[in-house]
């Protein structure tokens, strides 16, 4: 029995899986890759089957709550990237005109 096999059999309510690449890895909410040059670089990784959880806008959480969630998205997406070409195809059309990609990605 291999290992995987072996940590499937001692429980019957978890099913775990394994995944393996020579040029990518899944690790929590990170795509690790090798670029082009042999180094590697970073962006975001989702579940095949995760949903967006929205906070409705008009629930009764704080205003400012609300307002925050979006720039907070960002934020974490541009910390996950680690090129900014990679951060705009995430963002994808959220952040199309120059002004706002400039202030999604800072000076």
């Amino acid at each position: 029995m291999d290992f995987l096999g072996f940590i499937n059999s001692t429980t019957d309510f978890l099913r775990f899986t394994m995944e393996y690449s020579t040029q990518k890895i899944n690790f929590l909410d990170l795509t690790i890759y090798k670029n082009e040059f042999g180094g590697l670089d970073t962006t975001i990784y989702r579940k095949p089957l995760s949903r967006n959880t929205l906070l409705r806008a008009d629930s009764h959480h704080p205003k400012q709550l609300i307002n925050n969630i979006p720039i907070g998205q960002f934020l974490r997406l541009k910390r996950k990237c680690s090129t900014d070409d990679e951060f705009v195809l995430k963002a994808g059309p959220h952040v199309v005109s120059p002004s706002a990609r400039h202030r999604a990605l800072g000076p």
